[in-house]
């Protein structure tokens, strides 16, 4: 019984030690939406947020990797941006696909999703778009710079030429049950962005019904 008594007074203070460390990096920076399809010449805005998991932060830092052949990166609005100050401004780089940014709060601050930068894109030419963070940091209120960063989640965005009004699938020029099969086979996934025919950033149940009203159709010459 006293050895018993004994593992438990081992045990707990390490479950509660493991539960205090987790909390410690636990917050999130992504970018929303994770996954759309846009048409060559369509503007689009891309937001950067972080999830503090309730924790409190007074600042965060990011790089933004993006494919400068498929997108130009035309502005970074952070007028609605939860950080104040901004140490090192969001700088822009259409050559090498790269945003840098690093920003602060004076106070504390803590959010399921809280807005720091609106980053607008032009898609320039068709072809699967990822935008990738790295070197991020976010930094807890606690006065000893805490990076409390856990994860970090980019975005996979598909451009097509034209957006696709006509659903051939296959390359037939025709649109028959060979397209159909294949917009099933890639039913309800972002991973497959080209079958997506309405632009909403899935294959799913509105995807069916376009190909479906247009099935005996030809491509006009």
């Amino acid at each position: 019984m006293i050895m018993a008594n004994k593992k438990v007074f081992f045990v707990l203070p390490l479950f509660i030690f493991f539960i205090f460390t987790s909390r410690l990096n636990a917050a999130t920076i992504s970018l929303l939406p994770q996954a759309r399809t846009f048409g060559i010449g369509q503007e689009f805005s891309v937001d950067i947020k972080i999830d503090t998991e309730e924790m409190y932060i007074n600042a965060g830092q990011a790089t933004l990797i993006f494919p400068v052949d498929i997108l130009e990166l035309s502005s970074v609005d952070k007028s609605s941006s939860v950080f104040s100050f901004w140490p090192d401004e969001p700088k822009i780089s259409n050559d090498e696909g790269v945003l840098n940014f690093t920003g602060g709060t004076a106070k504390g601050i803590s959010g399921g999703a809280l807005q720091i930068l609106k980053i607008n894109f032009k898609a320039k030419r068709a072809g699967f778009a990822e935008l990738t963070l790295r070197d991020a940091a976010v930094t807890a209120s606690d006065g000893k710079g805490t990076n409390v960063l856990e994860e970090m989640r980019g975005g996979v965005f598909y451009v097509q030429d034209p957006p696709e009004s006509f659903p051939d699938l296959n390359g037939d020029n025709r649109v028959d049950l060979s397209d159909l099969a294949i917009l099933i086979f890639n039913w309800r996934g972002t991973q497959n962005l080209r079958y997506d025919i309405n632009g909403d950033g899935q294959v799913g149940i509105r995807d069916i019904s376009i190909l479906i009203s247009s099935l005996g159709k030809t491509r006009p010459q």
